[in-house]
């Protein structure tokens, strides 16, 4: 019931940019995801990173995952 580009943000969480661009075709079943929802996916990517490093203080672990996620966020092509 939910908007299923939250879903898809595991994209930038798990792929280089090669690889993102074969997961949006997969998940699309062939045919690449449509623009806005890839947006929104990478929208949503940027909302965990930002939430990661806002609790990195508290963990390491949060620093490395938030500093990669939007790392792959800003350096989408």
């Amino acid at each position: 019931a939910g908007d299923p580009a939250v879903d898809l943000a595991i994209g930038w969480m798990l792929f280089d940019a090669p690889t993102r661009r074969t997961f949006r075709v997969a998940a699309g079943a062939g045919t690449p995801i449509d623009d806005a929802t890839w947006s929104r996916a990478q929208a949503w990517a940027l909302h965990f990173a930002l939430v990661y490093l806002l609790h990195a203080a508290d963990s390491e672990r949060f620093q490395q995952m938030g500093t990669r996620l939007l790392a792959a966020v800003l350096t989408e092509e």
